[in-house]
């Protein structure tokens, strides 16, 4: 359906996520922005990218901060990264040390930018409205 695909700081690991959160106290974030959206947990694993990762044919940019405090970068990029592994997409990867979960850092969100744009150049062609 897409000729290539974009995910920042993106939840890979939707239980992971959850187990994460309620661990750290944030029942009322957990239940209106994640678990209200599934009937189960099985529902949530299910439709986690991490666990679907084999069947990804389309070409993918996959960047996240490492020090996000939102979407863990270890519980989620890292799972997701060797949940890759096993499969045969294109994947690009980015890793931003020292960047967080909204790009705060102007050196952050200029890598970022200058990696997507390469990523939908090499994956699109050049654009016929840019320079």
């Amino acid at each position: 359906m897409y000729a290539c695909a974009a995910s920042f700081a993106g939840v890979m690991d939707i239980p992971r996520l959850v187990d994460g959160w309620l661990a750290s106290g944030q029942h009322r974030n957990t239940k209106y922005a994640i678990v209200s959206g599934f009937k189960n947990r099985a529902e949530m694993r299910a439709q986690s990218p991490a666990r679907r990762a084999d069947a990804l044919k389309t070409p993918l940019l996959l960047a996240h901060g490492e020090r996000d405090m939102v979407v863990d970068y270890s519980d989620q990029f890292k799972v997701m990264r060797r949940a890759l592994g096993k499969g045969n997409a294109k994947v690009t990867y980015l890793t931003l040390p020292l960047g967080d979960h909204y790009l705060s850092r102007g050196e952050d969100r200029l890598a970022y930018h200058k990696a997507l744009d390469k990523f939908l150049h090499d994956n699109l062609g050049a654009s016929a409205v840019a320079p």
